[in-house]
């Protein structure tokens, strides 16, 4: 609830029907009591049965190892699988996917394995709970089970108010090349897969109101393409900010952002995501092919990026038009949702 409070998303009307469940992803059966376990296995009064599961939680951490993830991103997810395989009253599994390149054409499940072997715990984690859902969706799931996987990109806040969380990646290595006055010109024209929250919470809410379920043995996954040119979201910045934002080599971007690393080490932005910043040399976009099904809807993407950058300059965590912070690092703390940084590549 405080989160929600903070992010202004919390509406009083609704919280008489929510039931909130104290549980931890990484203990066994997400550290529920044995009565919590046995509704979410479809056990108990029909009222009190569990009928659909949105999956979105995980710990997000570029530096750490997989076994350090493991816990809470993977076996969380076999244990809800597991309590899926056991209801008969659930209808509706939709995990939420990330730490991957989002890609325009069909997945290939072992191209994206072998991909994410060189990369991050995070990103393996990530794709080990998808696959897991995959499979339990070729094979297991009961026909009344519609088994749906979302894959959306960097997730904003709405064009209407904007609200940013400033523990996610997008946002962190913005602020980073505000500070550097630069960015990945390498990146440029790529395309950047951004989305605001109402739109991928509208896919989520689709994918549990299916009436039927899918005949095909397969989950049905939902990639949310919205997006916009990684050159027009630093023109946004650039524009919005009234700051210098040049485009740099991949080299000299990475100088200068090691450097203000050293500096501030852990009180900078990508201190919890040197890893990734490495992997991708501050790359956030992915190569536009025209033929591609991308659905880009630039006006409503980029008042949502617009209206974002206002909202993190009002608490600053971005500078107002001018260069000037409106607060201090322990004002920037105080409205941060979460401890850890959140990646929608994620």
């Amino acid at each position: 609830m405080k989160s929600a409070q903070l992010a202004d998303w919390c509406c009083e009307e609704f919280r008489g029907k929510l039931e909130a469940w104290t549980g931890d992803l990484a203990k066994s059966k997400l550290g529920l009591n044995s009565e919590q376990w046995r509704r979410l296995c479809g056990y108990g009064l029909p009222a009190e049965r569990i009928t659909a599961v949105i999956h979105n939680g995980a710990a997000v951490n570029g530096n750490a190892s997989f076994p350090t993830l493991q816990a809470i991103n993977v076996d969380s997810t076999a244990d809800l699988i597991r309590a899926a395989s056991h209801s008969a009253a659930l209808t509706d599994f939709v995990y939420i996917s990330g730490g991957q390149r989002l890609r325009i054409s069909e997945d290939d499940d072992m191209e994206i394995a072998e991909e994410v072997a060189q990369s991050n715990g995070y990103a393996q984690s990530k794709c080990l709970s998808e696959l897991i859902v995959k499979r339990y969706a070729q094979g297991i799931a009961s026909p009344q089970q519609n088994i749906s996987i979302i894959k959306p990109g960097y997730i904003i806040g709405i064009p209407e108010e904007g609200v940013a969380n400033v523990d996610d990646f997008i946002w962190r290595l913005t602020a980073s090349c505000v500070d550097v006055k630069g960015y990945n010109a390498m990146d440029a024209e790529s395309l950047l897969f951004i989305s605001d929250v109402d739109r991928v919470t509208t896919a989520i809410s689709e994918c549990c109101s299916r009436t039927e379920p899918t005949q095909a043995r397969a989950a049905n996954v939902v990639k949310i393409l919205d997006g916009m040119p990684v050159s027009s979201f630093w023109e946004v910045l650039r524009h919005g900010l009234g700051c210098e934002l040049h485009p740099l080599d991949p080299d000299s971007w990475m100088n200068r952002t090691y450097k203000s690393i050293e500096e501030r080490r852990e009180r900078h932005q990508l201190w919890p995501l040197l890893q990734i910043v490495e992997e991708g040399h501050g790359r956030i976009g992915t190569p536009y092919h025209p033929q591609g099904m991308v659905n880009i809807d630039q006006r409503r993407i980029q008042a949502a990026v617009k209206k974002n950058v206002e909202y993190l300059s009002s608490i600053g965590f971005l500078p107002m038009p001018g260069g000037q912070r409106v607060s201090s690092e322990d004002s920037i703390a105080a409205v941060r949702f979460t401890g850890t940084p959140n990646m929608a590549v994620a």
